[in-house]
């Protein structure tokens, strides 16, 4: 069969699906706002060890290369590992109910943090908070994009992205407040907890609201799924998918490879450095001058929660202004560009002698680093059918977390432990990190960049867009 007739009956297979009505605003809208928060508060799950590091380091009597494992191989190895089968059950299950069952897991577990007195007791809560929130990630990202029409979906994903900057702010905000309130108090013990450290009563306090959180959650609709390939035609008033992790490797790395792989790595590697950045940044203000953890938790999270925030949306908007201007790679274009403008001040960041200059520096490289990963969903999504995207979301986070918080978190450590020889040298370390992965991932999307071209013109063949397509809720 031609090409011209392949396309022809890919057509008439789309004509033959009934259009699919997009959900109706105010439902969209509830939608991307509670996923969003509940990304803001796995978040602040996530990123509160950052600032609790030289807390759990003493108390425990651990090293720099432990601890760093706590905040990164315990969660992300078991994160990336789940995030496999949960992408698929994202791809064929009731996605809202998946997010609700590993809500209630991961916040259960932030708070038995609580409860540990041992590395290994605590290592094993922090694997079950990545399991809990491998769920989200997929299935949120499938329901906001059955929710708003392709013109809107990139200010909604980005909405929903901006979590990460929110929920990685007010892990410092709250946590350097309960830290700075429980100071004031003489220790205490509880029934079965024993003595409560600091640590303890923020792990405590931070992971608790979730549960009440999944209340909430329950009141999103499921939406019908829609854009699946033309070759999917018969199952789409079924609304599953049925494709295989094989077929979807094969799609990824087979028949797009030279698209998917290298941003894959690249987006990796940007990881790596803004996890060793923000993860390090509250020891290295610690020990370099003298600061306490109070403290910088509140700068810092106020940083983060301000200028991270705006940051994720002016990468949206970027990409969307690109958009317009009929740059047909804009999606990866606006990462490259705001990948080139931080990399000279993510490397003298931290070499600097003043710790409010350090911070002047730290700011716009914190809002860059955060801002180029809001269009990830949208590169994504822009080059998936609609039945893969979970999965492909989910190795997505399988090289996002590999590289970023496992490297990320330990690169620095490691630099420290067996490089350096020196805790002092965090900042020296966290330098390093940045001269080394910036570049190459800079790099990598450059070379992408023509072949997201012929992936996105790939999809506009097999893309289904239904007649009522600009009709979909707004943000």
């Amino acid at each position: 069969m031609t090409d011209s007739a392949t396309t022809a009956s890919r057509r008439e297979d789309a004509r033959a699906v009934p259009a699919l009505a997009w959900p109706d605003a105010g439902a969209a809208r509830y939608s991307v706002a509670v996923l969003m928060l509940s990304y803001t508060f796995a978040y602040t799950d996530r990123s509160i060890l950052g600032l609790l590091f030289e807390y759990i380091r003493t108390d425990l009597g651990i090293t720099d290369t432990q601890v760093s494992l706590l905040g990164g191989a315990a969660f992300a190895v078991f994160y990336v590992i789940m995030g496999l089968p949960m992408g698929w059950l994202a791809d064929h299950v009731n996605r809202r109910n998946l997010i609700v069952a590993g809500m209630l897991i991961w916040s259960c577990m932030t708070a038995a943090g609580g409860f540990t007195h041992s590395f290994g007791q605590l290592f094993s809560t922090r694997i079950w908070v990545g399991i809990g929130e491998a769920t989200l990630m997929p299935a949120a990202l499938s329901i906001i994009s059955d929710s708003f029409a392709p013109a809107r979906r990139q200010l909604a994903l980005g909405l929903y992205m901006s979590a990460v900057a929110i929920g990685s702010g007010l892990a410092y905000i709250v946590g350097g407040t309960i830290l700075d309130w429980v100071a004031r108090f003489p220790l205490f013990a509880l029934p079965l907890i024993g003595t409560v450290r600091p640590w303890q009563a923020t792990f405590l306090a931070v992971g608790a609201p979730g549960v009440l959180l999944a209340a909430l959650v329950l009141g999103i609709k499921e939406p019908p799924r829609r854009e699946l390939r033309s070759d999917s035609a018969t199952r789409v008033s079924a609304g599953r998918a049925t494709h295989s992790l094989k077929q979807v490797s094969q799609f990824m790395f087979v028949r797009n490879r030279r698209t998917f792989l290298p941003v894959f790595i690249a987006f990796g590697g940007l990881a790596l450095q803004a996890v060793a950045l923000e993860t390090w940044l509250p020891t290295y203000y610690v020990r370099a001058f003298g600061w306490t953890e109070a403290r910088v938790g509140l700068i810092y999270g106020c940083i983060l929660l301000v200028f991270a925030t705006l940051g994720m949306i002016g990468g949206s908007w970027l990409a969307m202004r690109l958009q317009r201007r009929g740059y047909k790679d804009a999606l990866l274009r606006a990462p490259l560009w705001m990948t080139l403008v931080m990399t000279p001040a993510a490397i003298f960041a931290t070499l600097l002698s003043d710790p409010y200059v350090t911070l002047l520096v730290v700011t716009p490289v914190t809002a860059l680093s955060y801002g180029l990963f809001a269009v990830v969903p949208g590169i994504l999504h822009a080059i998936t059918p609609n039945e893969m995207r979970g999965q492909v979301s989910s190795v997505f986070s399988l090289f996002d977390n590999v590289l970023g918080m496992v490297l990320g978190t330990s690169a620095v450590a490691m630099l420290n432990d067996f490089v350096f020889r020196d805790p002092m040298a965090v900042g020296r370390s966290m330098s390093v990190v940045s001269a080394l992965v910036l570049p190459s991932s800079a790099l990598l999307l450059t070379v992408s960049l023509r072949h997201f071209r012929d992936s996105v013109d790939a999809a506009a063949e097999w893309s289904m867009q239904p007649a009522v397509a600009d009709q979909g809720g707004e943000v």
